[in-house]
């Protein structure tokens, strides 16, 4: 069989990506989302026909493997030469993508837990609410006491300010938290969330209650909200279950 590889731009793939990823039960975060648009995309082709695509992000990490239903019975043929196409090491995969993960494990030399994925359950919460908490749009006034309060914790705040991603949670006008909405390059009206509450006032709920104030900003605006934390942030998993979210899906790296 002749399988040939070629390189191309986001676009070209990205219908199969679409119907790709919209067959998972979950969603996943903005995280995973940029390891993947900023990926090196590949289709896979047999002889003339377009049968799949693939995505490598940094040279290193392979980020998407998909085949057409009609062309899965060459899978571990075609993923096989994928491995061998560039200097793989690893693979990050949700545990929601059963293709992609069923023919890494064939090549699995190691497998770590990288995240957890969150959805929403919409569940009550009032109980959790702090009556006097308000969360508002950060301006460019707020940049340097965000990184002063945040560290790195938020990748760039000037531009994240600029895109109106960024929020202040505040108690009785005083600054308590920081809160992110990002929303997919993907998915339709979905946004990733997450949160970060300035140290001294941590263990007070506040967390809790600056997702809850941005689950509320996403559906006002029509978007689904998600999330996702690193696998061993156990304080931060606790927040986002507090505030009503839930995980099914984990994210792994695989080392191959």
């Amino acid at each position: 069989m002749d399988i040939k590889i070629k390189a191309v731009e986001l676009s070209e793939i990205q219908p199969m990506l679409l119907e790709n990823i919209m067959g998972f039960v979950s969603c996943f975060d903005s995280y995973l989302e940029s390891h993947i648009v900023n990926a090196q995309h590949y289709r896979i082709m047999k002889d003339t026909e377009v049968i799949g695509y693939f995505s490598i992000f940094k040279k290193g990490l392979l980020t998407q493997f998909y085949i057409e239903e009609d062309y899965r019975q060459y899978g571990q043929e075609v993923f096989h030469k994928v491995r061998r196409s560039e200097e793989i090491q690893h693979a990050y995969i949700p545990t929601s993508d059963e293709l992609f993960l069923s023919h890494a494990v064939d090549y699995a030399r190691k497998v770590d837990i990288q995240a957890y994925f969150f959805k929403d359950s919409k569940r009550e919460v009032s109980d959790r609410k702090i009556p006097n908490f308000y969360c508002k749009q950060a301006t460019e006034r707020d940049i340097d006491f965000i990184k002063e309060k945040s560290g790195d914790f938020f990748d760039d705040v000037e531009r994240q300010i600029e895109g109106r991603e960024l929020y202040i949670g505040e108690i009785e006008g005083k600054a308590v938290a920081f809160g992110i909405i990002e929303k997919s390059k993907l998915y339709h009206q979905v946004a990733s969330i997450g949160m970060f509450t300035i140290a001294e006032r941590r263990q007070q709920g506040i967390g809790t209650n600056m997702i809850i104030a941005l689950k509320e900003l996403c559906y006002e605006e029509g978007n689904t909200p998600i999330a996702g934390c690193w696998y061993y942030n156990h304080y931060s998993k606790k927040t986002l279950e507090k505030a009503g979210l839930f995980s099914q899906t984990r994210l792994l790296k695989i080392q191959l």
